[in-house]
């Protein structure tokens, strides 16, 4: 077998197992998902997900797609990614972000079609070797989406800024 056929063997056998794994967990109840999530949340699966919903919105994601999903429909797609930039500007690629995008008026529904369309392929073309705890969060992100209730659970944190 060349080199370049087990290359194709290997990526081939990647997406299979991460299909396998997000159908998986796809069909892990509310209460697992949850449970499951809170051992993970420190990973950096989240900050991958937002890192790659960031550059979606400001530039790799469909231009049509993204004007449709925007409340006001007469922002050209410029001025919706220019509004997207100054709302995530200064931002951390945290759970308080993905707080602030789930949220948002603005831009939670382009988060959930982000989730829900886009963001598996990300772990497939990047060839993701841990892509367990990225499809954790994923999974348990988009069924805050079906599920208000879940988002009372993610967890928030303030630095304490006390000086001494």
């Amino acid at each position: 077998m060349s080199s370049q056929n087990l290359e194709i063997f290997e990526e081939q056998t990647l997406k299979m197992k991460i299909d396998e794994s997000l159908q998986q967990h796809q069909e892990l109840n509310d209460e697992e998902i949850l449970n499951r999530y809170q051992k993970v949340v420190k990973s950096n699966s989240i900050k991958t997900i937002l890192y790659h919903f960031i550059d979606f919105m400001k530039s790799s994601g469909d231009d049509i797609i993204i004007e449709a999903l925007s409340k006001t429909k007469d922002k050209s797609i410029s001025q919706i990614r220019k509004e997207f930039s100054s709302f995530i500007k200064q931002k951390k690629l945290n759970q308080q972000t993905f707080l602030a995008l789930y949220n948002s008026s603005r831009f939670s529904a382009h988060l959930e079609y982000y989730l829900n369309y886009y963001s598996i392929d990300v772990i497939i073309l990047n060839n993701m070797k841990y892509y367990e705890s990225h499809i954790l969060c994923l999974v348990f992100f988009q069924r805050c989406f079906a599920n208000k209730e879940l988002i009372n659970f993610i967890k928030t944190y303030k630095k304490n800024n006390n000086q001494f």
